[in-house]
């Protein structure tokens, strides 16, 4: 009889096993996709780089890769980590802006404003001058006389 109880302790303490069946004790939630969200283009981590990705709600683009990355932000951030996107990022911070090669010499904003009054009255001038057929010759003299 000492036997006996000993098994049923045991038993009575080791839970036996269950047959799962498919899909029936244990359901794993779905994994939900993210979409890409407007406010990451204004993040300090992403703001230099990530863009929409037209094609797809779900994908953010890499303007520095030229790639499209799902829209999560695990993996976005990951794709800021990794070697070919950093190599990137300082070919690009290494470079010149295209606009600053375009920049005015103008440093304050009185002149910027003087200079655009100034290309008004020029192309008032012009039209004036169009509109009521003035002689070129005539014309001539009246821009030594305005200055």
């Amino acid at each position: 009889m000492t036997s006996e109880s000993d098994t049923d302790k045991a038993s009575a303490s080791t839970p036996k096993k269950q047959r799962l069946v498919k899909g029936d004790l244990v359901k794993k939630e779905k994994h939900r996709l993210q979409k890409y969200r407007v406010e990451w283009e204004n993040g300090p981590i992403f703001s230099r780089w990530i863009a929409r990705d037209y094609s797809d709600i779900y994908k953010a683009q890499c303007k520095v890769c030229e790639t499209s990355i799902t829209a999560e932000k695990q993996d976005l951030v990951k794709h800021s980590e990794g070697k070919k996107h950093l190599k990137n990022l300082s070919v690009i911070r290494g470079s010149k802006s295209v606009t600053s090669y375009f920049a005015s010499t103008c440093s304050s904003s009185s002149e910027t404003n003087t200079k655009k009054m100034a290309t008004v009255a020029e192309i008032k001038l012009a039209a004036y001058l169009a509109e009521n057929n003035i002689a070129f010759n005539a014309a001539d003299h009246l821009g030594k006389l305005l200055k």
